[in-house]
This record gives C-alpha cells, structure tokens and sequence, in this order.
C-alpha cells in the first residue's frame, strides 16, 4: 500500500511538471506572438525599410524616398513629405496585416515613441482588425492608395529644447472596398518630422485634429 502511495505520489508529481512545462510552452509562445508586433516583416538593415509584402502603392512611394534621399543638395522638406507619406500608407493599410498586433509604420516612428505610439494603436486604429482576420476577409478591408501633403517647418519642443521639424499636412483615399464603410475611416492628419544628428527623418507625433497644434 505504502508502495502504491509513493507510486501514485511521483505520478502527480510528474504530472505537475509536465503541465507547467506545456503551460509554459504555450504562454511563451504567446508572447512571442505579441512582441512580433513591434518587429515588422521588413529589412532593418535598411535605413527606411519597406515590408516585405507592400503594396504596390507602398513600393512606389517608398522607391520615391530612396531615391530623394540620394539627392544632393538633399531636398529636407520632400523627405519628410515622403517618410509621412510611407508611414501612412502602412500604417493605414490592412489589407497586408498578418496579424492584430503588426502595426503598420512603426519603423518610421522615432525609437523614443514607439512602444508608446505601438501600444495605443493597439487600443485604437488596430482594435477592430482581429474580426477580420479571424473572418479571413482581410483582402476587403482599408488599402491605402493615394496620398497628398503639405510640408512647412517648425520647431518642436523635445526635452524642453526647441528642434527644428517639419509639419506635414497630409490626406489620403483608400482602395474600394465591399464590406467596409470607407467614410468612417480616417483620411487626413498632420505629422511633425524631426531630422536627427546623422540626417535621418523620423515622425515624433501624429496628430488627427484638424486644427495645427504646434
């Protein structure tokens, strides 16, 4: 009997374990899962990247940026229009989302406001995105395909230091799409640009009132 005791104690034992493993197991690929989020499918070797699974629209305005950033002298206004501009059209774009949690434009987002920007996005604009990829009709959903800007310098107040930035007033139409209402979605903002030490351009805030506030 003490035998069949001891036997039946290792056995929960053993059976404990196991069950914590797999509970582990599985709550860290949960986590995984979210944290990817935060990491895009594009190629951070590069400067300004591009998804891999852009949108023809994406490509083209993307291609824009290379080649404007080559340019000498470097035209600083265009470059900010055109980072705005390619932030918009992945972050507003669903139709390439794999999942909840891949915010769109992050890598166009200066690195001090990204987790903030990723984490109320999530609460915000890439809320509803879960019902449609669980219907599987993301290819219906919002497809940025036309932008339109408007750039003027400022200054903006980081770390109570004035820095020059760049305001751009931008506006966009989505592809047609048949299960959405495309009149309720945003279609304008204004972005605020920063240039840093080694001459890249970042967005600091956006900002979807219509009145400037700077």
């Amino acid at each position: 009997m003490r035998d069949q005791n001891r036997f039946f104690s290792y056995f929960i034992i053993i059976l404990s374990l196991f069950v914590i493993f797999i509970g582990g197991y599985f709550a860290y690929g949960a986590a995984q899962e979210m944290n990817s989020g935060t990491k895009p499918p594009i190629n951070n070797k590069e400067e300004y990247p591009l998804r891999r699974n852009a949108t023809e629209y994406q490509k083209e305005i993307h291609k824009e940026l290379l080649e404007a950033v080559k340019e000498k002298p470097v035209d600083k206004e265009l470059i900010a229009s055109l980072v705005s501009k390619n932030f918009i059209a992945d972050y507003f774009t669903w139709t390439n989302k794999l999942q909840f949690n891949d915010v769109g434009g992050l890598y166009y987002v200066n690195t001090d406001y990204r987790k903030s920007f990723y984490d109320k996005s999530l609460d915000t604009f890439y809320h509803d995105i879960q019902f449609y990829l669980k219907d599987g009709n993301m290819e219906e959903t919002l497809e940025v395909s036309n932008i339109k800007t408007k750039v003027e310098d400022i200054d903006v107040q980081i770390d109570d230091k004035a820095v020059p930035a760049y305001l751009v007033e931008t506006s966009w139409s989505y592809k047609a799409s048949e299960i959405l209402n495309l009149e309720e979605y945003q279609t304008k903002t204004f972005i605020k640009v920063i240039e840093d030490k080694d001459g890249h351009f970042s967005v600091v805030e956006v900002n979807g009132n219509e009145e400037k506030e700077y």
